[in-house]
């Protein structure tokens, strides 16, 4: 059987994004809905396209949505994805947003605030309302009030996907979905002890990427992209600074409170990227070290170590028993504390050898075991049966 799915996502980080918006802005603005589309997917940010374009090639109706991408939603107005003379959606939606307005607040001049909100949410609602989906699927965080999908509760198969810590998705409640994929098994558990189906999800590789990427020199010794400088990464933050105290590294990403109690990473930070650009610094590093927040309990499932994978460079992971078997196989390296990493470091930058077999074979492997082809088969499965679980339930649209 074959659905129309929508999958809600982030762009992580939207710092980056933006910058790609101003580059790229003159081009942009003769873009058609399918174009920017395809650009925007092209950058490759957070899970891009990876599980919907396996959908599309098996059959199914499947699209990405970016909803802070205001650029995306104005897109879909003109391009006709959401239904409707766009003069008139947008005066019913500032209607909507003045009846929400109390009489104090307009008489001081404060009617706009939350119009941008209010704007974004009405859009997302009338474009679901037009694609007529058989699912919705919502990965966190997608930073939009999980609200605006309760309405659509008895016409659609809600599907979530969480990993991250539950407060940083808006308004979110687990008992909104009918199916919830997660990447540990300590969520799976929290989840069906409330009744609710959940899936441990496993994240892959996507065989474009090698090409997108294309061959590139080695000219970062050790790299790492990602968060540092929070209460819930202090081990990883901790590990990161004693690297940077002792060999060449770089790092991207966003900066936490705390950062400025570690010099060294100040010294060593480059800025923020993601996407495409960042799967080349990867491609261009030696060595990418990787670990996981606190809260992962040590559970390395993240998408750092299929991103490193896809591109063929050698992942130095903190281990973990869910990778242990990879380590076994040499498809990667790891190590437990701060002494241990730092000693692998220097080895495996004097070993060039060494360091390019166990990367090679990293990526061969997952390539073979963690294509998303395969691992969308899957949810494709569990999606299907929850779906016909519920369709009896489910008005038409």
């Amino acid at each position: 059987m074959s659905l129309r799915l929508l999958k809600f996502d982030g762009f992580h980080t939207m710092t980056h994004l933006r910058k790609k918006q101003k580059e790229q802005a003159g081009r942009i603005r003769t873009m058609v809905y399918q174009e920017y589309y395809q650009w925007l997917m092209g950058l490759r940010g957070n899970l891009s396209d990876y599980l919907t374009h396996p959908m599309n090639e098996a059959g199914w109706v499947a699209r990405e949505v970016i909803g802070w991408d205001d650029i995306l939603l104005n897109k879909l107005i003109v391009g006709g994805e959401i239904r409707g003379p766009r003069l008139r959606l947008e005066m019913e939606i500032l209607m909507r947003h003045l009846a929400t307005r109390s009489l104090v607040d307009m008489a001081r001049g404060r009617w706009y605030a939350g119009y941008n909100e209010n704007r974004r949410h009405r859009l997302l609602q009338k474009y679901i309302e037009t694609f007529r989906p058989d699912v919705i699927f919502i990965r966190e965080p997608c930073h939009l009030d999980s609200r605006i999908f309760d309405a659509f509760r008895d016409r659609a198969l809600l599907v979530g996907m969480i990993a991250c810590q539950t407060n940083h998705a808006y308004h979110w409640s687990e008992h909104r979905h009918d199916l919830i994929f997660t990447l540990t098994e300590e969520y799976k558990r929290f989840f069906e002890v409330q009744g609710i189906s959940a899936r441990v999800l496993q994240l892959g590789v996507d065989r474009r990427i090698q090409k997108e990427v294309g061959e590139l020199p080695k000219k970062h010794d050790v790299t790492f992209v990602g968060y540092l400088g929070t209460p819930h990464q202090s081990l990883k933050t901790k590990t990161m600074a004693a690297v940077a105290s002792k060999y060449r590294f770089h790092w991207w990403g966003p900066r936490g409170s705390e950062i400025g109690n570690f010099p060294e990473l100040e010294k060593a930070w480059q800025g923020e990227v993601a996407g495409i650009d960042m799967l080349k610094i990867y491609k261009q590093s030696k060595i990418v070290v990787n670990d996981y927040p606190d809260f992962m309990q040590g559970t390395s499932n993240n998408m750092r170590n299929m991103e490193v994978f896809s591109v063929g460079s050698l992942l130095l992971a903190r281990f973990a028993e869910n990778i242990a078997a990879m380590e076994q196989n040499g498809w990667l390296a790891t190590y437990r504390d701060i002494p241990e990493c730092l000693e692998k470091i220097g080895h495996l930058l004097q070993d060039g050898e060494m360091r390019e077999r166990i990367a090679k074979k990293g990526m061969e492997a997952a390539q073979a075991q963690f294509d998303y082809r395969s691992i969308v088969g899957k949810i494709m499965e569990d999606i299907r049966a929850a779906h016909e679980k519920k369709r009896a339930r489910l008005k038409t649209w």
